[in-house]
Parts: C-alpha cells; structure tokens; sequence
C-alpha cells in the first residue's frame, strides 16, 4: 500500500492548475462576448430612446459594458498592461526572484502554492471586471468599489512573487 505526503498531494495538484487557469481565460473570453453582445443591444436601446423621445437616458452604461466586454475578450493583453503598470514586467513566472534566505530556489510544495494563489487571482481579476459592467448598469452601491479592489486584487495574486518583492523592499524584511 502507498503512502502520500503532503508534497505528493501538491504535485498531483499542480498538474490540475494549468487547466484550472485555462478555464478562467475561456470564461473570461465568454463574457466578453456577451458582454459585448449586451453593450451592442444597450447603445440601441439607448439609439431608439433618443430618437422618439427626449429622455436624460445615459450611455454610460453602454460604453463601460463594452469595455468590460473588450478587456474580457483580451484578458491576456490587459492583464499585461496591468502588470507593466503596477510591476514595471509582465511576467508572473519569477520564482527566480524570490528572495529566500539560503539564497536558493523555492521547494516544490512552494511553488505550487504560488501558482494556487495565482490561478486563485486569475478568477477575482475576471470577477472584478463583471463587478464593474454590473455596476455601470445596476448602479449598486459599493459594486464599483468591490470590482475595482477585486481586480487590483487580482492582479497582486497573480503576481504574488512580485507583490512579497514589494511588501519586502518597502519594510525591509528579509525571507
């Protein structure tokens, strides 16, 4: 009879992560399409409002959904701009920049819970972009704020190598 470790347990994880991440870029791509779908339908509400009667009806609602629906459909690309907005890089893959202590490489069950942090970070910087499309259009208190944090939030996790780089540098701790 086997016997498994937590490493183990890890390391068979780390095989479901790359399509875990996967399944959120595909979602991501879905709603931008409806998204966008939804944007196109809104500007001709608001065309034939406009055009039969003099209402104070608002594109705003509009306009930012299809925003939402384009940084939904280039997921990659903004989160590319994000990371060389926030960052100054825009790659993830930086355990090499990892200070440890010893001066060496990160273990195997490290890693792995990194990339969990990140695949975790992937969803809220999707949830934070359908947060704000909902909140245009719904107009809820305090929606706007929870999208912008969740996709700034995100955007941290998906980086969490960097953001500890950061965290460390500005407190002077050393790992």
């Amino acid at each position: 009879m086997a016997t498994y470790n937590v490493e183990d347990m890890l390391t068979s994880l780390q095989s479901s992560l790359g399509p875990l991440y996967q399944l959120a870029t595909g979602s991501a791509y879905l709603i931008g399409i409806s998204f966008a779908l939804k944007g196109i339908y809104d500007l001709k509400v608001y065309g034939d409002m406009r055009t039969m009667m003099s209402s104070n009806a608002s594109i705003k609602g509009p306009l930012i959904t299809l925003f939402v629906a384009a940084m939904c459909i280039y997921l990659p690309t903004g989160f590319e701009i994000m990371m060389n907005t926030t960052f100054g890089y825009s790659s993830v893959m930086a355990y090499e920049q990892f200070p440890t202590s010893g001066g060496g490489t990160l273990s195997v069950s490290a890693q792995v819970l990194l990339q969990i942090v990140q695949v975790i970070g992937a969803y809220a910087f999707v949830r934070g972009w359908v947060l704000l499309a909902r909140s245009a259009t719904q107009g809820g208190h305090g929606i706007f704020g929870k999208g912008l944090i969740h996709v700034v939030g995100g955007v941290f996790a998906m980086n969490i190598v960097g953001t500890f780089n950061v965290i460390a540098a500005t407190f002077g701790i050393t790992f």
